[in-house]
């Protein structure tokens, strides 16, 4: 992480001047150590109140995959830790397989979801959502530098990971998103899915 641009010291503050001459101060940290936790052990809330929005703790495309896959590393791993404890490592691919498949879907549902967007988004036709260098859609409460492919792709790792993290704003998703959420957390955490239902019933009163 830390050869990715995410700081990594245990300096204070530091307040340096912009382009436009005006003041900012900018916070630093062990972020570069405490960002793999938080990923790898489904630790959720990150470094900065933005999670992993923030310029900092996910600064490059390179960082934000890096990311995304050490969300999925320990539960893909436990299914052929399965496998070979019950001494059948067939029965660890089959689960990996059923989960595999089951998250393929959910990645085609929310990304061609978020890409038609909602009439209400695009005002019945009368706003264009696409702009330059971006594909477009439903591209509120995301980071533009990710967009929606990546911004969907995470919203389903989190999900399907019960992870916390994320680098955009889940409650602005569509609605296909919350449903798909709320069904898969459900069916596997029960504990889970009242917080769920509340982002679904907060995604169609915004709607």
């Amino acid at each position: 992480m830390d050869s990715t641009g995410t700081p990594m010291s245990f300096d204070g503050k530091q307040t340096l001047t912009t382009l436009e001459g005006a003041e900012q101060v900018i916070s630093q940290g062990p972020t570069a150590a405490i960002v793999p936790i938080k990923q790898l052990g489904t630790n959720g809330g990150g470094f900065w109140g933005n999670n992993s929005a923030h310029p900092f703790e996910n600064p490059t495309p390179l960082s934000n995959l890096f990311e995304m896959i050490s969300l999925l590393l320990i539960p893909a791993g436990l299914c052929f830790t399965f496998g070979r404890n019950v001494k059948d490592k067939r029965q660890g691919v089959a689960v990996f397989l059923a989960m595999f498949i089951m998250l393929a879907a959910a990645l085609a549902i929310v990304g061609c979801s978020e890409q038609a967007g909602t009439p209400q988004i695009a005002q019945d036709g009368a706003v264009y959502m696409g702009t330059e260098g971006q594909a477009g859609g439903n591209m509120e409460g995301k980071e533009t530098r990710f967009g929606i492919a990546t911004s969907g792709t995470w919203a389903v790792f989190n999900t399907a990971a019960s992870n916390g993290p994320g680098n955009f704003q889940q409650e602005s998703n569509c609605l296909l998103y919350t449903t798909d959420a709320a069904a898969e957390r459900s069916s596997a955490f029960p504990h889970e899915s009242a917080v769920v239902e509340k982002q679904h019933i907060l995604c169609i009163w915004r709607r």
